[in-house]
């Protein structure tokens, strides 16, 4: 019978507001007001529409949307059956099992030697080697169990004689399982904004998770202009424990009861960061400090300064230990060309600052053909000084299962171990991505280089250790498994006393 239950969903859901129009402007008082929107879309249109927005300190914020969702089941379900069997069919069956437990020893011998060369190329962890040893021998007793198996099979001709080779049996199975999941999902909804010309006004403007198709970005001389990425957390968390009995009863006048537990716990956690992405036209205009982290410009042209402080430039998570991280991209600014004549492409853009700080990030010029092929082109970028850092990612994953069973057997009035299952599994990967600080080919800096965190001999950064390839931004330098345990066994309980063992021999 099943029984499943289902919690009602909590449930928190926004819209946001929608703003559409010819010329629009949202403006506070830029000596002391803030000004902050939530997940507003601002569809203005590419050709004509036009924004203007700003205070002193203004936010361009979203929203989270978030459902709970908690379903459990109860499942208990009782079979009586009969079986009836003819030993020569038994015979083959059991011959069978020992051929596949001999090739499935076989291949746990490759694996093993597999698993040594791995070791030795880097791409399995070294104390993992004990799971492979493990399935080893596990495989070499499924052997054992098997001969057994047929052994016993043979010795019940004899006993079946009389029947000529029939026997029949009586069973009875219950299982009662128990499970829930419970998944928590969240959405991010941040502002958005299609215009064809977008003014960024007052003092400090910082948006998170903004879109925006722009055909003509002004930044008009802000203090600080920050775009970043919006957080949202996914989590999923199951476990079930089932229970089963079962018990038969044969002609032979054996009877056998069996009771197993299985238990399982899952769980993952997906941290998602919706990056800011602004596909622009013209990139123009003036700030004394530029942060980017999580967040991307694309650029077909257009002159941007940065002023006293700094162009700072990086990734929006640095790490992560066991959870997963999606949509991690690098931050940067990046401007694209599609039709190029001559080497003079590069003068429909300039980007300038006083100091430029790269952790992970790109600045780069990419030429890109009618196929969407891309290469490298000119950048034409100065700066005073540079300071950049690659950025380890590091991604681990772990699974663990274990299994259980127990059977009892009654016979001539005592009750003893028949048999002892047992199931484990375990596997998880350790992953390592460095993501390569990039200034792409042309870029002119005119005092010191620094790259993490040594200082550079020459100002020609290919002479440097920094990475000047637009189209590879990032190296894989680790990636490799931490477990490969995989046993599923049944051991005959007779090997556990000498008068077993001695049974055992004589079949």
């Amino acid at each position: 019978m099943l029984i499943p239950r289902m919690r009602k969903p909590c449930t928190t859901t926004h819209d946001g507001v929608i703003i559409r129009g010819f010329d629009v402007a949202i403006l506070a008082n830029m000596t002391n007001d803030n000004l902050t929107t939530y997940a507003i879309n601002f569809d203005l249109g590419n050709n004509i529409g036009s924004l203007v927005i700003g205070a002193k300190n203004t936010l361009l914020d979203g929203v989270v949307n978030q459902s709970t969702n908690v379903q459990s089941r109860d499942i208990n379900t009782t079979r009586i059956g009969a079986s009836v069997h003819y030993v020569a069919v038994d015979t083959a069956v059991a011959t069978e099992n020992l051929k596949e437990a001999i090739e499935a020893a076989n291949q746990a011998r490759k694996d093993l030697a597999t698993a040594k060369d791995d070791i030795k190329a880097g791409r399995l962890r070294a104390d993992a080697i004990k799971d492979y040893e493990a399935n080893l021998v596990i495989a070499t007793a499924n052997i054992a169990n098997a001969k057994i198996a047929l052994g016993s099979t043979a010795a019940s001709a004899a006993a079946t004689a009389p029947t000529l080779g029939f026997s029949a049996k009586l069973g009875a199975n219950h299982t009662q399982s128990q499970s829930q999941q419970t998944q928590a999902n969240q959405d991010f909804i941040g502002t958005s904004i299609k215009a064809a010309n977008v003014t960024f006004i007052g003092n400090d403007l910082t948006a998170k998770g903004l879109q925006g198709d722009i055909s003509k970005l002004n930044v008009d001389h802000l203090n600080k202009l920050t775009l970043t990425h919006g957080t949202t957390t996914n989590t999923t968390k199951s476990q079930s424990n089932t229970n089963t009995l079962d018990a038969s009863i044969s002609t032979s006048g054996n009877m056998a009861v069996g009771m197993g537990r299985q238990q399982s716990h899952e769980g993952s956690t997906s941290t998602i960061a919706h990056d800011t992405k602004l596909n622009v036209g013209e990139l123009n205009g003036y700030a004394k400090e530029t942060i980017l982290h999580g967040a991307t410009i694309v650029a077909q042209g257009g002159n941007i300064g940065i002023g006293a402080n700094n162009l700072n430039l990086g990734y929006n998570q640095q790490n992560s230990q066991s959870d997963i991280i999606t949509n991690n991209t690098p931050s940067g600014i990046i401007y694209i060309t599609t039709d190029k004549i001559g080497d003079k492409h590069s003068e429909t853009h300039s980007l300038t600052a006083k100091h430029t700080s790269l952790t992970g990030g790109v600045i780069a010029a990419i030429h890109q053909d009618k196929d969407g092929n891309q290469t490298n082109d000119k950048l034409n970028f100065t700066t005073n000084t540079l300071a950049t850092q690659d950025l380890l990612a590091t991604e681990s994953t772990q699974s663990k299962d274990f299994g259980a069973n127990l059977g009892l057997q009654s016979k001539e009035g005592s009750i003893k171990v028949s048999s002892i299952g047992l199931s484990a599994n375990r596997n998880g990967s350790d992953k390592q991505t460095l993501a390569l600080a990039t200034i792409g080919q042309g870029a002119t800096i005119n005092h010191t280089i620094t790259h993490n965190g040594q200082a550079q001999n020459a100002t020609d950064l290919a002479q440097t250790a920094i990475n000047t390839d637009a189209t590879n931004t990032s190296k894989v330098i680790k990636d490799i498994k931490t477990g490969g345990l995989d046993i599923n066994t049944t051991i005959d309980g007779r090997v556990f006393s000498k008068a077993g063992r001695e049974e055992i021999k004589r079949e």
